[in-house]
């Protein structure tokens, strides 16, 4: 199997007390897994009130994700060596960031979800509230499942992220995966749910101008967050073109 990717990130409009920068970081990268062709998709998406929780998400993603090699060692399940990278890069972001001066930066944090698909499986990993859906293909179109459960305490606040103190207790599930079916990640402020997701890929397809209807839909009114939105969709080898 092979997959078609997509992807869209634009900056929130905020009210003037807030910084007006884009927090969020997409990802839609190829990766050889041992051999073989896999697909990363990733949304890192900057927690607004640490100081610097857009710098978190674009040294995440910018500087680790887009550029690293993955130790995919042989004879390994791929999600247990991306489970394993993702841990060390916590580890050295405290490393990194531990000199005087820097502690704005340790303070800050960016949730992060990402997946790892490769062969008929997408490997979820999430530490946050970035959600991760799978849109299943059907006779008469999709049937959406929501993947991740957000990382919150019973009051609504975020528990668990990648810096910021957090413990980074990344979430996981494996997901078997058919020719059809599409692993789409948004970051927190993209007002879609299941049914929604499901109605827009069955009466548009998966392609650039449907995740801009996603990013439409949610960008209402006189403020929103940022809007990212990653998605891939299985194909058998004879329809890529």
């Amino acid at each position: 199997m092979e997959f078609s990717t997509f992807s869209i990130s634009i900056p929130g409009k905020k009210s003037p007390a807030n910084r007006s920068e884009n927090q969020d970081r997409v990802l839609c990268r190829t990766l050889d897994v041992n051999g073989s062709q896999g697909v990363l998709l990733v949304v890192a998406d900057g927690i607004t009130s640490c100081p610097f929780g857009g710098s978190v998400a674009r040294w995440i993603v910018e500087r680790h994700l887009a550029q690293d090699s993955f130790p995919f060692a042989e004879g390994q399940d791929p999600a247990d060596s991306l489970r394993s990278y993702l841990n060390q890069l916590h580890k050295d972001f405290y490393v990194e960031f531990a000199a005087p001066g820097m502690e704005g930066f340790l303070d800050s944090g960016a949730t992060l979800s990402v997946a790892l698909l490769h062969h008929a499986v997408a490997a979820c990993l999430w530490a946050g509230d970035s959600p991760i859906y799978l849109s299943r293909r059907t006779a008469v179109g999709y049937e959406t499942e929501l993947i991740t459960t957000p990382d919150h305490d019973p009051h609504g606040r975020l528990r668990n992220c990648f810096g910021a103190g957090s413990p980074f207790n990344l979430r996981h599930r494996h997901l078997s995966l058919a020719c059809g079916d599409v692993i789409t990640i948004t970051s927190d402020g993209l007002s879609i749910d299941e049914y929604t997701l499901s109605h827009i890929y069955q009466e548009n397809g998966v392609s650039t101008a449907t995740l801009e209807q996603m990013v439409h839909l949610s960008a209402r009114g006189h403020f929103w967050d940022e809007l990212s939105v990653v998605a891939s969709q299985g194909q058998s080898k004879m329809n890529i073109q």
